[in-house]
């Protein structure tokens, strides 16, 4: 059972990093085709991506706002978001680089921390978890991307 057919609702998937990559490529890749551009409320050229399934692209959801990531702009974005789709998943800039990540947590439900395999530091990591928490965010969870298994392929297939 795929986790979109546990899911009841509109959900969306929000470019929030200004500076990162867009997100079409990824959902594409895993199986979700672009089946029409419709648009949703305010983000006029959400694209459906299956049923429920929305991604906001990053120039709508910034618009042409001179003020991305400012406080106040930031809730009513996402209050916008909350109106028009009933779970909202948001990719945002790396926590380590700036203070955006950290100011987007604390307007949203909670955040995912991702960390690189034999890239990120274990006391990098620490300190941004640190940040975030006096940021008053709430960690929903760490996910650990790029693990490499030095087990052989053939072994491994066979476990």
């Amino acid at each position: 059972m795929c986790i979109r057919d546990r899911v009841l609702g509109a959900t969306c998937l929000v470019e929030a990093n200004l500076n990162g990559p867009g997100l079409e490529p990824v959902v594409e890749r895993n199986g979700h085709d672009l089946i029409a551009n419709q648009k949703r409320s305010a983000f006029h050229d959400s694209r459906r991506k299956a049923d429920e399934l929305w991604l906001v692209p990053k120039k709508d959801f910034f618009a042409e706002s001179s003020n991305q990531f400012s406080g106040d702009w930031l809730r009513d974005r996402l209050t916008e978001l909350r109106k028009s789709f009933d779970y909202s998943v948001l990719y945002g800039p790396p926590a380590a680089t700036g203070s955006e990540a950290a100011l987007l947590g604390s307007l949203c439900d909670g955040i995912v921390l991702v960390v690189e395999a034999n890239s990120t530091r274990r006391v990098s990591a620490q300190k941004v978890k640190e940040k975030l928490i006096e940021a008053d965010v709430r960690l929903l969870g760490t996910v650990l991307c790029g693990r490499t298994f030095p087990i052989p392929d053939i072994i491994y297939k066979s476990l």
